[in-house]
């Protein structure tokens, strides 16, 4: 009997074991191979070293040992990026007769990321992964063979076939012929993949595992496993085209600092920019928002025009909700956009945004005493924006005058227009409006009028 121990071990902690596995094999009279499979998490920038001894035996000259060492998770340099992977054992006592048809349990999983549960690995749409399973059997009473199937459980369909056969029982000899079941799939949709029994022959009973090799003394133990993992450059989904020089993605947000990007370019950190971004009208800059510190392009409003009309003379009998007509243009550089009615003081708005001050001009008192006119704009429904003031002025003045102007600020919509008048919203003891009074005829003073600015 011959019995080899394969170890592996951390050079950087004094050799220490990380990992072992070991094969017996009885009567061998030519030379055999002996297998171990270790499967141990490996830190970049640390030594390691295989041991290979005979605890029963011998290793001689003639012998020679090959290590082999495949990465199965990790940062694989055929990706760049992490991949999924698990895997399953069964490690329990040598288990009994198996159910035809049933899913095989396994009861010790290794680390890895893929999701594990109800004896079924869920594997993700649209990546590519290769599954392999090996099983030992036995039966106690005899020689068995089984078929057992990697399957998929979600779409009722087989994906591998394997048979396994156990010849002399739980003898002391075991031999198994028992070969890798295989496959490899790229589902569409997310689908769950464990390890079908089929069918079996040989005994009157169906075969079991053999887990900790308790039943079966002379078995390897724990050599019943399922494996998923990702494989080639399909591993993962890649939203990066390479294009020349050029590399992009169009879809998604790219974080840095975040694992959760909100926005094209989300940075949670100081970020350093050589150039600034293009500002792509000269009628726009670039701010940040104090709240997202998100910076983006804006447009700057400045005025594109003015148009100034009045009342040059006074008009009568002003009381409250009446409209001043003006009835003359001064100046008027928006003509295509903003026109005055002399008949109904009603000023026309063609689409775009419009700042508009007014004043109802100095008045004369109805009966000598105080005065005083509230002057509003009016948009043909409600009374709009601030409004303007015209009173009474100190002891001795015999007209009110204007003391402050009425504002209002409106965008008007593409296809559309808006009409709008400044009206005498309340009128106390006023019989005219704008009129010259104290002014005197210098210019269009105390008169009342209107100005409209238009914005970009």
């Amino acid at each position: 009997m011959v019995t080899l121990n394969f170890q592996v071990r951390d050079g950087a902690n004094s050799n220490a074991v990380i990992g072992s596995d070991y094969q017996t094999s009885y009567n061998n009279n030519v030379h055999a191979e002996y297998n171990g499979k270790v499967e141990v998490n490996l830190l970049a920038g640390r030594s390691y070293n295989v041991l290979v001894t005979a605890s029963s035996g011998g290793i001689y000259n003639s012998d020679y040992t090959r290590v082999y060492m495949k990465q199965v998770s990790g940062n694989l340099p055929v990706t760049g990026q992490s991949v999924d992977y698990g895997i399953v054992r069964y490690t329990s006592a040598d288990g009994g007769s198996l159910t035809t048809g049933a899913l095989v349990s396994f009861d010790a999983t290794a680390p890895g990321n893929l999701t594990w549960s109800g004896n079924k690995f869920t594997l993700k749409a649209n990546k590519t992964y290769e599954l392999e399973s090996y099983l030992a059997i036995y039966q106690s009473v005899g020689w068995v063979s089984g078929i057992f199937q990697i399957y998929d459980y979600t779409n009722n369909a087989a994906l591998a076939n394997g048979l396994y056969m156990s010849m002399q029982g739980n003898a002391a000899l075991n031999p198994n012929a028992n070969g890798l079941m295989r496959a490899i799939i790229t589902p569409t949709s997310d689908i769950q993949v464990g390890i079908k029994f089929v069918s079996f022959s040989g005994a009157a009973y169906a075969p079991g595992l053999i887990g900790s090799a308790n039943t079966v003394t002379t078995a390897a133990p724990n050599q019943c496993y399922f494996l998923a993992k990702q494989i080639g450059s399909s591993a993962f989904v890649n939203p990066w085209t390479l294009s020349g020089s050029n590399t992009y993605n169009t879809t998604g947000n790219v974080g840095i600092g975040t694992n959760s990007p909100a926005y094209t370019l989300d940075v949670n950190g100081t970020a350093k920019l050589v150039t600034t971004p293009a500002i792509t009208t000269a009628t726009s800059v670039l701010v940040k928002d104090p709240t997202t510190s998100q910076i983006s392009e804006q447009p700057i409003s400045f005025i594109t025009g003015v148009a100034k009309f009045i009342r040059n003379t006074s008009q009568s009998s002003f009381t409250a909700s009446t409209t001043l007509i003006l009835n003359t243009t001064l100046a008027n550089t928006i003509s295509n956009y903003v026109s005055l009615n002399t008949g109904t003081g009603l000023i026309t708005l063609q689409p775009g945004t419009y700042e508009l001050n007014g004043s109802l001009g100095s008045g004369t008192p109805s009966n000598g005493g105080d005065s005083r006119a509230y002057g509003l704009f009016h948009n043909g429904t409600a009374y709009v924006g601030s409004g303007g003031v015209t009173e009474s002025g100190p002891a001795g003045n015999y007209n009110s005058m204007p003391q402050n102007n009425a504002n209002h600020v409106l965008t008007v919509a593409a296809g559309q227009t808006a009409t709008i008048s400044l009206k005498g919203q309340t009128v106390n003891n006023i019989s005219t409006i704008s009129d010259t009074g104290d002014y005197g005829a210098t210019a269009d003073a105390g008169r009342a009028w209107v100005i409209v600015r238009k914005y970009n």
